[in-house]
Formats: C-alpha cells, structure tokens, sequence
C-alpha cells in the first residue's frame, strides 16, 4: 500500500533533542532503560540508553548510533532482543545530535566516537566483551566508520542500504552533487534542529516550508507506528491518512524548492549548518579532507564479518556492491554476506510506476523491525553465528539477488557474477538522434561513416529527472515512464530492434562515448530504458561523467576537443521481455537527481553564472560510442 512506504524511510527521519531522564521505563515492553553519558576523550557527552536484559550477565551488546533519536519509534522493533534474545542493547544519538553534547559535523568525528563507545561498553559489568551493531542508513554508515577503526570488540556488523559520500552520501559521483541527499536531506532531517541549537531561523520561505513539511511527515509516519505498536486499530484509518496527505505536501514543497537558484538554497543551508558549505568546497573523492569523514577510505581495514543488504533503487546502491566487493576481493572465506532486494530507500511498494509485492520479513535485528530478503531470520542468524556462535545461514550462498523483470530471488557464489558475457551494442544513427526517437539505434554492428549527432545543454533549462536512484523528497526512485523526457530536444535515443528471447542484464552496465563540447566542462548523462511494443517505455537505470573530474583526465577540457568518457550507470538486475526493445538515452543534465553543471568550471551551489554547451556525440570507425551490457545467459 502507498501510504506505508514512509514507514521504512530512514533517510527521511528527522533529528530532535530526546528525553535525558536517567531511569524511565517503557511501559509497552515493560522494559527499563538507564540513561548515561559516554565522555569521549576530548569530553563530549555522548547520550546512550541502555537496555538489560532480566537475570544473570555478562552479555553480549547490541549497539544503535543514531542521528534519528535513540529513543525514536524506530528504535522499539529492535528491543526484542533484550528480552527475547538476551542481548544488551545499547542506543546512542551521534556528537552534537538528540541528547548528545558537541558539534554536529556529518561524519567527522563518528570513527573516534564509536572507538571510545566500544572501550565504554566493554568496561560495564554487564558486557562480556562481545559487540555487534546493526542499523540502516545513517545507522549503517557510523557501523562501517566504528568497524574501520580495528577495535577489538566490534566483532559483526549488519549495514543496511548505506553507501559512502561519492555513492550517493553527498555525491553521487565525482564532483556531481546528489542534491536530494547534500542538500534536501539536511533541510529535511536537521536543518530546524541546528537553528533551534544556534537559537537562529531559517530565512528562505520555501527552504522553511519545506523543513516544517518533512518535520510533519515524520511526525505522522512515528505516531502512526505508535499506534501499530500498541494495536490501537480504531485510530489506524485517520494516522494512514494523516500519512499520505503529510507525504505528499512533503513532496510538493520539495518541488517548490528546486525552483529557487541553487546558490541561494546552498548559501542559506549552509548560514545554519557550516558543514554543508564545506562539503561543496570538496568535489573531488582524492581530497584528504575526506580521510575522516568518508568510510570507504577505511572499509578495506576492516576484517570483521558483515552483511550487506542493499536495493537496486537505493540511492546508496552503488556503495553497497562497492563496499561488499572491496571486501570480498581480498578473501574467498565468505565471511561477508550479499542481499539485494529491488525497492529504493524508501522500502517496499512500488518500483517508481510499477507495482511489485515481495515478501517482507518480521526481524528484530533489522531497522524498523522488519526487512525484505529471501529467507526468515537471515539478519539474526548471521549476527547470532557471529556473537553467539549459535546462529546459521538461511542460505548456503554468499549472494542473494532479487532479478527484476522475472521477480524472483536467485542465489549466487560471487558478486559480480562470474558468468556475465559483456554485450557492446553500439550507437547508430543518421544525425537525427535528438529530433526522432526511429533515428538512433543500438546495434551489435560496429559503426562505419556516419554522421555524429548534436544538442544544446542549457544549465538554466536541465533534462527533468524521472526515476532513477532518489533519496524520496519529492521524486520518488524507480521505474518512470520517459515520454516527457524523450519528447525534448536535449535528449539523443538509441534504439535497439526487438528482442527475440528475454535478455537479462545483471551487474555494472557503462557506456563508452566519444564525443566533445563547446565548453572548458559539462556533464554527460546516460539512461537505460525498456520499450515496451505498444512503444511505452520505463526508465531502468542511469548515470554521469563530469568530465572536470574524470579520474583518468583530471582537469578542464579544451573547447572542442574530442573526449572518451565513461559513463558508468547504476548497477541493476532486470529481464527484458522478448519483443521489447533496449534504449539508451544521452543527455548532459537530470534535474534534480543531480546539480546541473553550469559548464563554466564552477559549480550552481556557488556561483550562478551558466553557458550553454553544444554537445556532439560521435559513433563512427574511429570514435565507435557503445553501450556495455553485463548480460547473463538464460
């Protein structure tokens, strides 16, 4: 059902300042919990709550750190485990956020927090030294920030559709801003906070509205799991109601806000909340600020066991596979386990347009108490193998994915997957890709002469996004029809022919493009999109290259020069039915899944000066454009 999908949303959270009472009880579980203050060494009181289970100790800890609130409605799925499982279950707000003392800068400080955590745990009484955390979203990134430290007592961890800051955190790639998580998650989950603690307000209208907007769903969405918990069935109605109609006022101010020029909006978030302003200052993944604040710098220290869920929609899915991949790469012990389910950040319902029912599990261990993922229990029995030495796996493989298109789980010893036959299908066309859909083609023949083809990018004017991997403020991830998007003059299509079998694609699709720009930088997008014979179509994933930032050409272009870039595209598994057709969309901008480049060399989060590009796409002998698919045999 719609109106529960803000249910599963983390990221959609927000941040407020939570009872500090030392003792209180909740009455529901009839549970106590003690209220206390870890110092970490440079004195910030970081405030945790504790919960014990009943009879003789020592036990093994649970541990929670969170920017939501340790005592949110998000955190009682989890307290099972004290009385049922028999576990310590320690929740803690992050430095400077809920109860917790200091400055709040995303990241920054958590590596060093969790470490003096830890040390606190393992001196109580009640700890037998054993700690294991678990917690999706911001809740999984402080786990792999706590894990990358190397303490001793860390021993699983259980990160759940997160990835890092250049997978979607604040960029969703090299020096391209994810702007629903950079910009719109900190207006939506801590921006009345930090005014409230700078005792400030927020000034911008519309930056304001749309603060007090995601502050009113969130509100509705934990009453009306108060009212699940406590099986308060007659008020049920009016709380889903209250839900969908707070969800969509939400999403209607979000849509206000992109109107306003991103400089303003920038310079406002980041008046109220510094680090904001910082981030922006620090485009590219090589910079040493990122050394503290980024975990991927230290994911490949880590050597505890972990289980990675994570969604072919997420926003955060191409940290997720990066993540289980750089631990992987260095062992064969299958000590890490791999689960992908097909929803985005939001959790189960729809794909964007296209409803799907998958089967959600009740978990304890898992963020709001429940997960999708192919078996019963597969959260706990990894955790408990691990802590207890009890538990076991539901499956005997490593990797478990859900394949879109044919719907089912499959399981698989590897990721990516051995047996993917890479499939080039080039790009074709008489020059009139831009003007008629029939034009371009994606053809396996390798290209001769041809004519290259040509748009206009104007930054003031960007490609709308529809679909793709967003955060959930105001567009919503997954599949969407592309007809508004195709119908412009700034979007090039390739078409493959028909299909004559299913064809399925599963891995790490790119595109390899030749081509040039009138500009010193510009972006260039790519979408994939199934074509359905009565000619509908549904976009499936898509990426971009900022070329400034290319790894391997670091730096500014000359005008007219002729470029490779690599486009890389959100990673997928989905089945393209027999009879549809492939397409492949090239563009330069996708608004405002990304911040449009204003192909000047600047960035619109600072400065609002523009040009307009004319782009060329070549695909001849010579500059042969492809399309690369990780396609599986049938």
């Amino acid at each position: 059902m719609t109106l529960l999908r803000p249910f599963h949303s983390l990221l959609l959270l927000r941040v407020t300042t939570t009872n500090l009472s030392p003792t209180r009880v909740h009455e529901e579980e009839e549970m106590k919990c003690e209220t206390e203050y870890v110092v970490t060494k440079d004195g910030t009181k970081l405030a945790t709550d504790v919960y014990i289970p009943e009879g003789a100790g020592p036990w093994p800890t649970i541990l929670v750190r969170t920017g939501y609130g340790r005592d949110s409605e998000f955190i009682h799925p989890n307290l099972p485990l004290v009385d049922q499982y028999s576990y310590v279950v320690v929740s803690q707000d992050v430095r400077g956020l809920g109860g917790s003392s200091g400055r709040h800068e995303l990241f920054h400080h958590d590596a060093a927090d969790a470490s003096d955590t830890l040390d606190w745990i393992t001196s109580q009484q009640w700890s037998n030294g054993r700690v294991g955390m678990i917690g999706a979203s911001y809740l999984g990134a402080t786990q792999w920030l706590a894990a990358g430290t190397g303490h001793s007592a860390l021993e699983v961890i259980a990160p759940t559709i997160v990835a890092g800051v250049f997978d979607g955190y604040g960029y969703h790639s090299p020096g391209v801003v994810q702007l629903d998580m950079l910009i719109a998650w900190v207006i939506g989950c801590v921006l009345e906070s930090e005014a409230d603690r700078a005792s400030t307000t927020i000034t911008v209208p519309q930056i304001r509205t749309a603060a007090r907007a995601a502050a009113d769903a969130t509100d509705a969405t934990s009453e009306l799991l108060k009212i699940l918990r406590e099986q308060r069935m007659d008020d049920l109605p009016a709380a889903m109601q209250g839900v969908g109609a707070a969800t969509v006022a939400r999403n209607d101010a979000f849509e206000e806000l992109w109107k306003l020029p991103l400089a303003k909006i920038a310079t406002e978030v980041s008046r109220i909340v510094p680090w904001v302003a910082e981030w922006i200052k620090h485009p590219d993944p090589a910079d040493g600020y990122w050394d503290t604040r980024d975990h991927t710098r230290t994911v490949q220290r880590v050597t505890i066991p972990a289980i990675h869920v994570g969604g072919w929609n997420d926003v955060f899915i191409r940290g997720t596979l990066r993540q289980y991949r750089t631990l992987t790469a260095r062992s064969e012990d299958h000590s890490h386990r791999l689960v992908i389910h097909p929803f985005g950040h939001t959790g189960p319902g729809q794909i964007g347009q296209v409803p799907l029912e998958v089967a959600k599990h009740a978990d304890p261990y898992a963020f709001g108490g429940s997960i999708v993922t192919p078996a019963d229990g597969l959260l706990g029995d990894f955790i408990d193998a691990q802590l207890r030495g009890t538990g076991h796996s539901s499956t005997g493989a490593p990797v478990s994915i859900f394949v879109m298109g044919r719907n089912e789980w499959r399981d698989e010893q590897e990721w990516p997957l051995a047996r993917e036959i890479w499939t080039k299908l080039h790009l074709r066309s008489d020059g009139e890709a831009a003007a008629n859909s029939e034009s371009g083609a994606l053809s396996p023949t390798e290209p001769a002469e041809e004519h290259s083809d040509t748009f206009e990018y104007d930054p003031r004017d960007p490609v709308p996004s529809q679909g793709g991997t967003h955060m959930g403020f105001g567009r919503q991830p997954g599949f969407f029809d592309q007809s508004e998007v195709e119908s412009r003059g700034d979007v090039l299509t390739y078409t493959s022919a028909p299909l004559k079998f299913d064809l399925e694609v599963t891995g790490h699709p790119y595109v390899e493009l030749w081509a040039a720009t009138s500009c010193v930088d510009t972006d260039f997008t790519a979408r994939i999109v199934d074509v359905d014979p009565d000619g509908s179509t549904l976009g499936i994933c898509d990426g971009v290259t900022r070329l400034r930032f290319r790894p391997d050409h670091p730096g500014l272009v000359e005008p007219g020069s002729v470029q490779q870039i690599r486009i890389e595209i959100t990673p997928t598994s989905y089945v393209f039915a027999a009879g549809h057709r492939i397409r492949l969309q090239i563009s330069s901008s996708n608004f405002p899944l990304f911040d449009p480049n204003p192909n000047t060399g600047g960035s619109l989060l600072v400065d609002g000066s523009t040009e307009v590009a004319h782009q060329i796409v070549y695909h001849d002998a010579e500059r042969p454009s492809a399309l690369h698919l990780p396609v599986i045999p049938g």
